[in-house]
C-alpha cells in the first residue's frame, strides 16, 4: 500500500495533479484519498474510469513544509502600494484606509480586512446600480474559487479592475478576504 507522504509527493512532483485508473486503486488507497480530501489536502474529481487528484493550496504547503501542517499566524500583514488615486470623490470608506493622505503605502493586519461574503454582498447592494452585476460576478468568482479550493490564476480577476477602482470599499473587503484565504488564516 502507498503511504500518505509517497502519494502526496508523487502528485506534487507531477505538477500538483495526477490521474489514476479506478481499477488500479486498492480500497486502502481509496480510503487514503478520501481521508486526504476530508483534511483539505487534495481534491478528487471522479470520472467514469479514473480519479483525478489535485493538490489543494494546503496540500502543496504540507508537502513543501516536509509534511508538517503549518499553524496559521495571527499577525499576518499585507502591504499595498497604491500610488496615486485620481478620483474626485470616493465617499466614505469603512475599512482601513490611507486615502486622502500623502502616504502611499499601508500595512494592514489581515484579520482586520477579512469580511465574509454576506457582508460583501451587503456592500454591493449599496454600490451604484451599474456596477452591481459585475461586482456580484466578481464575488461569485472569488467565493466559488475559494470553496472549490482552486488556485487563483493570473489574470482571472483582471476584468474587474475598473469596477473595483470605482468601489474602493468593496475592493478592500474582497482583497482582504482573498489574502486571508491565501495565507490560510481562517482555514
Amino acid at each position: 500500500m502507498i503511504d500518505e507522504r509517497e502519494l502526496l509527493q508523487n502528485i506534487y512532483d507531477k505538477g500538483g495533479r495526477d490521474t489514476y485508473p479506478i481499477l488500479e486503486l486498492s480500497s486502502d488507497t481509496q480510503e487514503l484519498l478520501e481521508d486526504l480530501e476530508r483534511r483539505g489536502l487534495i481534491k478528487i474529481e471522479a470520472h467514469f474510469y479514473s480519479r483525478t487528484i489535485q493538490l489543494t493550496i494546503a496540500g502543496r504547503r504540507y508537502v513543501e513544509n516536509n509534511f508538517q501542517l503549518q499553524e496559521p499566524s495571527n499577525n499576518q500583514n499585507i502591504t499595498f502600494s497604491i500610488g496615486n488615486i485620481n478620483a474626485p470623490s470616493i465617499g466614505n470608506i469603512n475599512a482601513p484606509s490611507i486615502i486622502g493622505t500623502q502616504q502611499q503605502n499601508a500595512t494592514l493586519n489581515a484579520r482586520d480586512t477579512y469580511i465574509n461574503f454576506d457582508k460583501i454582498k451587503d456592500l454591493i447592494a449599496s454600490a451604484p446600480i451599474e456596477d452591481r452585476q459585475l461586482l456580484n460576478e466578481l464575488t461569485e468568482t472569488v467565493e466559488s474559487t475559494m470553496q472549490q479550493n482552486r488556485p487563483f490564476e493570473r489574470g482571472m480577476l483582471s476584468r474587474f479592475g475598473d469596477v473595483l477602482a470605482k468601489n474602493q470599499e468593496i475592493a478592500v473587503a474582497i482583497w482582504g478576504t482573498i489574502h486571508c484565504y491565501l495565507t490560510n488564516i481562517f482555514n
